[in-house]
């Protein structure tokens, strides 16, 4: 297994016995989550953080997951209710979000863009910015390293209002 080296945080891997398959079937707080791990980020170390996460989101909530992956975040939250926004800049990440969502029967918005862009696209979301009733809003930005370069860009969003 190499350094992940990439935008798409993938990394190069060998398949030393079998079939050189590496689609893979995870099963986490029961959903199921389909992917093939050469083409998508995938770290199943986050599980007890994605359980810290969905202990502060309550049904009426939006979350909105910048750096998505294939939708563990987002598809925890979308399972307890809440109104869901995942995005994930690699293609591969945002297909996997989409039918690992219809594998488990969930419903949620799924973008396939920059993380910048995807809060510009936000912000002119109706389910965040029409609501009667005041909604707390998460965001989640599972990407340590690059997170806080992105904060600019939700300053940009308020200004617009």
């Amino acid at each position: 297994v190499g350094a992940l080296s990439n935008e798409f945080r993938t990394f190069d891997m060998e398949v030393i016995g079998g079939r050189d398959d590496t689609n893979v079937t995870v099963c986490e707080r029961g959903l199921k989550l389909q992917f093939d791990f050469r083409q998508v980020y995938w770290n199943s170390r986050l599980s007890e953080e994605r359980v810290r996460v969905l202990a502060n989101v309550a049904q009426q909530d939006i979350v909105c997951d910048l750096f998505a992956g294939v939708g563990a975040f987002a598809l925890l939250c979308a399972e307890q209710g809440c109104c869901v926004f995942a995005n994930d800049l690699n293609p591969a990440g945002a297909r996997a979000i989409q039918c690992n969502a219809d594998l488990n029967r969930l419903q949620l918005t799924v973008y396939n863009q920059c993380a910048r862009e995807c809060v510009r696209t936000l912000g002119s979301v109706a389910a965040l910015t029409g609501r009667s009733a005041p909604a707390r809003v998460h965001v989640i930005m599972n990407l340590p390293e690059l997170a806080l370069d992105f904060l600019d860009a939700f300053r940009d969003m308020v200004q617009e209002r």
